[in-house]
């Protein structure tokens, strides 16, 4: 009796297994799978090249290693899993399709509204955004506020005698498009040697037209100072060398029409509210 039960349960558990459905994951064609790769390839090194190395930056697993294989800091980078919240107290989300399963489309609503870079398209587009952790409408005050006094001190900055700007660049300062780092080195260079600003941009693909902007082209060429430009040069890297918040970058480079400049770039994200009355 008892080898009876024993066999009739036994065959209750196995067509209870064989009757239940299993689940399977959702196939990825091959092509597919090359172009998320590309892309978050394309998006690892963008990050690394131009996000801070001491921003916390989430991102999903396969991203987050693709971002430290390429060279971002394993210590600033934070993984978001099925059991992740809101990932707040980090600078920069990159947003990839695995981070819109998990949280939809109310994390770039809601924390983390401008783009700093988008990159692919479709299932495989990833955005690097900046975290707003008091919420989109605090950032968006903060945004605002911040833009007008960036506007205030760009216009001051062109009233001081011995600092030039090229008609494009001198639209940018007056629209408080420049990064305020760049404001505040524009003035502490200018104490020392007179400054032609060419022009102020982004290497960004595809980012938010509200993201400051984050390198400016210095004129390299006697039209700012009168005296050789090694020794010109010299003099502004060694004023940028004793700013309170250093450049990531500091490069010779030429532009499309031939003019040899000095661009001078901050790494992301644009830090808010850090001019006021003192500044």
């Amino acid at each position: 009796m008892l080898t009876l039960i024993a066999v009739a349960s036994l065959g209750v558990a196995v067509a209870r297994y064989i009757g239940t459905p299993t689940v399977q994951a959702p196939t990825v064609s091959p092509a597919q799978e090359r172009a998320d790769a590309a892309a978050r390839r394309v998006a690892a090194i963008w990050v690394t090249q131009y996000v801070s190395h001491g921003a916390v930056v989430s991102c999903d697993p396969v991203m987050c290693g693709t971002l430290t294989a390429h060279g971002f800091p394993s210590r600033d980078v934070r993984t978001l899993g099925p059991t992740s919240s809101y990932p707040v107290t980090s600078a920069v989300v990159i947003v990839t399709q695995a981070v819109r399963d998990l949280f939809g489309s109310s994390l770039s609503s809601d924390y983390a509204p401008t783009a700093l870079a988008a990159f692919g398209s479709g299932q495989a587009s990833i955005t690097v955004r900046v975290i707003a952790a008091r919420g989109a409408g605090a950032y968006w005050s903060q945004v605002h506020a911040d833009q007008s006094v960036r506007q205030a001190i760009g216009k001051e900055l062109l009233t001081i005698v011995g600092i030039t700007a090229s008609a494009e660049a001198r639209h940018q300062m007056l629209a408080g498009q420049p990064d305020s780092r760049l404001l505040l080195a524009i003035a502490h260079l200018a104490s020392k040697e007179p400054v032609y600003i060419v022009d102020f941009g982004n290497l960004a693909p595809d980012g938010d037209p509200t993201i400051p902007l984050r390198y400016m082209d210095l004129s390299e060429s006697g039209q700012a100072a009168p005296i050789s430009r090694l020794a010109y040069l010299r003099a502004l890297r060694a004023g940028l060398a004793s700013l309170a918040y250093r450049p990531t970058t500091i490069v010779s480079t030429a532009r499309s029409a031939g003019q040899s400049v000095l661009r001078i770039e901050f790494a992301a994200p644009s830090p808010l509210g850090l001019l006021g009355p003192q500044a």
